[in-house]
């Protein structure tokens, strides 16, 4: 049985209205600068805090499976207040694609991710799909003296680790062959991260179907890439930013010798890197993946009625903006956010990112943006809107 995340879509969503992050992660206010020991005594006695403890309390046993997250009241109160403020913020996490789903969770189903943070932290498990999270994780050493990693603990830990392992358990049991050659150290969580280091667009799609939503992927100029979903949907991320670092060092001066070479000396562990390399036809459906989506992209977004992940280079987060990984040859996606709203007439789009609300032009983001993953919840009902749509040409909120 899947999670099942409701949406209604209304139009007109302004800034600080209801769905906004309420603080950032350079916020002093926000929980990861607390020591592991601090208090939430406050948010646990609201209807939300105690709603999520007896969560906590039903999945409760003595020693948790993944203990090195955080002791028990920390891993309480950092889910009550990622929830509770709406911003997983993935600062120094690696996180943004299961980042962007759980912002998406958070927002429109908190008590049914507070269940999965919950049953994974104790048990290791998530039953309703089948989900066991491979043992290793439970000896990995992830705490560290100094409170500042404490953004590396806690809720965002565990859920991005569960979702990563579970969609590395669903890519290996589809190919085996494809599994790197010094096994699992290539896939597998790891101390310093958690996660493996990169999400592809089906990765997010895979991660969406999780919790129950139907998914529409954007990927490819014009979305004319119909061979890459079975090209990227079989890629660990280690072996998509194996294969996109070596198109990009070897795009200026290209040469198929060069690049194969380059493969074997630097990703001699990921079999996929080479193969794709070797072969010029998956090398271009590749370079297609890693292209700029354009306006036409953008305008498949913003026409989405339901949640939006969005794959970016995060040079345009920047001013001024440097676009040497991102232009007509190539754009690099390494970022993914959520988008909030947009207005295409007034040319203003805004995206949640690091746990903060961010105003963009929508031309720009348009021109740095390489994927889109669009969630669809078929059997949600269609309601009527209190408010006034206050359209302008193609204005659309996507969010509720």
């Amino acid at each position: 049985m899947n999670i099942v995340f409701p949406l209604v879509a209304i139009a007109g969503l302004l800034l600080g209205a209801a769905g906004q992050p309420n603080v950032q992660c350079n916020d002093p206010s926000y929980p990861y600068t607390w020591p592991e020991s601090a208090s939430c005594d406050e948010d646990l006695s609201s209807d939300l805090g105690q709603d999520i403890q007896n969560i906590f309390e039903k999945h409760r046993i003595e020693v948790p499976f993944f203990t090195d997250a955080g002791n028990e009241r920390f891993v309480l109160c950092d889910t009550i207040m990622r929830i509770k403020h709406r911003s997983f913020c993935q600062s120094g996490r690696n996180a943004c694609g299961p980042t962007s789903v759980a912002q998406v969770a958070a927002e429109f189903k908190p008590l049914e991710i507070a269940e999965v943070i919950a049953e994974v932290y104790f048990k290791g498990t998530i039953k309703s799909i089948g989900y066991t999270m491979s043992p290793y994780i439970s000896q990995l050493i992830f705490s560290a003296p100094d409170s500042k990693v404490n953004m590396h603990m806690g809720a965002l830990l565990i859920f991005a680790t569960a979702l990563r392992d579970h969609r590395n358990q669903e890519l290996t049991k589809l190919n085996p062959l494809t599994v790197p050659r010094n096994g699992f150290n290539r896939i597998q969580a790891s101390s310093d991260q958690g996660t493996s280091f990169f999400t592809t667009a089906y990765d997010v799609q895979a991660f969406y179907e999780m919790f129950g939503y139907g998914t529409n992927v954007y990927v490819g100029r014009n979305n004319e890439c119909t061979e890459c979903q079975g090209t990227l949907s079989a890629l660990f991320a280690s072996d998509q930013a194996a294969t996109k670092l070596t198109i990009q060092k070897n795009l200026q001066n290209p040469s198929q010798e060069a690049s194969v070479k380059y493969a074997q000396d630097n990703y001699p562990w990921s079999p996929r890197t080479l193969e794709i390399i070797e072969s010029k036809e998956e090398q271009e459906i590749i370079q297609q993946y890693l292209s700029r989506l354009g306006k036409e992209g953008l305008e498949f977004a913003c026409n989405n009625a339901g949640p939006v992940s969005v794959c970016i280079n995060d040079a345009v987060l920047y001013e001024p903006v440097n676009d040497a990984t991102c232009n007509e040859q190539l754009c690099l996606p390494n970022h993914w956010v959520v988008l909030e709203s947009c207005d295409l007439a007034q040319n203003e789009c805004k995206i949640v990112t690091y746990g903060g609300l961010r105003s963009l032009h929508c031309d720009l983001l348009a021109n740095f943006t390489t994927a889109i993953v669009a969630a669809v919840e078929p059997e949600a009902p269609a309601k009527k809107s209190s408010k006034k749509s206050g359209k302008k040409g193609k204005s659309k909120s996507i969010r509720s």
